[in-house]
């Protein structure tokens, strides 16, 4: 398994936690099995903003390092930030 492929499992489980719906778990899920990584990193982003859901800093430091290691811009994510309690 890949580096990409762990922390991504520790970012859908950290996600599930903060109220991630069963669906978009699942979904992202499967975007992570079928290795299209970017799509599980935005679905996650984007449902946790749109519902309003609070993160730690800690969990904004992991996305901090997914996108990274993805090479994902700031642009792409750094909204969530808004969501750090």
């Amino acid at each position: 398994m890949k580096q990409i492929e762990i922390s991504l499992k520790k970012f859908l489980q950290e996600a599930k936690s903060l109220g991630l719906t069963a669906q978009n778990y699942e979904m992202a899920q499967e975007y992570l099995e079928n290795r299209e990584y970017g799509l599980c990193f935005d679905i996650v982003i984007t449902q946790l903003y749109d519902s309003e859901k609070t993160i730690s800093l800690s969990f904004y430091c992991l996305i901090e390092s997914l996108a990274l290691e993805m090479k994902i811009p700031e642009k792409d994510y750094g909204y969530i930030k808004d969501m750090i309690r």
